[in-house]
């Protein structure tokens, strides 16, 4: 092959590479378009919109099982979830979940998180973990509260309570022994 030839042809060889290559990377998917989720908007005084909101979603948390006798109840923030079912423990992890156990049949509860909004009936133990909880029952045999501005409301007996933190608020028609080693915590019969 004549060497005037060779050369031109591998300069158009590498021109015609060159320019099938693609050194961009592979395209991404975009997401789709997220659908509304606004509350709906009602004008305030002045007549410009505000944002109103409706009551939180419910969820039946009947899908949670107790296993080895703990049940583990999570959701998405300020979902409303209601369990009515049988264990020996309950344990809620998460935030801004509103957890209704009044109907349930537990012995212990455990609140890791914060936020959390939990109803029950009569429990022999109670745990907190957390910051801003608040948690009402009918009676509670012991409880202990680690973490800061938590809320504890009992109507009846709450026999013995440990509070670790500080600005909390615990409160029992009948009060037993307690253990405050924080500071500015409220304990007291209403």
């Amino acid at each position: 092959m004549n060497r005037r030839l060779t050369i031109p042809a591998l300069a158009c060889a590498l021109v015609l590479v060159a320019a099938c290559s693609n050194d961009d990377p592979a395209p991404t998917p975009t997401p789709a378009a997220p659908t509304s989720t606004a509350a709906p908007t009602s004008p305030s005084a002045d007549g410009t919109p505000t944002a109103t909101s409706g009551p939180a979603p419910t969820a039946d948390a009947s899908g949670f099982s107790c296993v080895d006798g703990v049940v583990t109840i999570t959701g998405a923030p300020d979902v409303d979830l209601r369990w009515d079912g049988q264990c020996d423990a309950v344990a809620i992890e998460g935030v801004d979940l509103d957890v209704d156990l009044e109907r349930a049949t537990v012995q212990s509860v455990t609140v890791r998180g914060d936020r959390n909004d939990v109803d029950a009936a009569d429990l022999a133990t109670l745990v907190i973990e957390g910051q801003e909880n608040d948690v009402s029952a009918q009676s509670i045999g012991s409880a202990e509260v680690r973490g800061d501005r938590n809320e504890v409301d009992v109507d009846g007996r709450l026999g013995a309570v440990v509070v670790q933190g500080n600005d909390n608020e615990i409160e029992a028609r009948e009060l037993g022994t307690t253990d405050d080693s924080g500071d500015r915590n409220i304990i007291r019969t209403d």
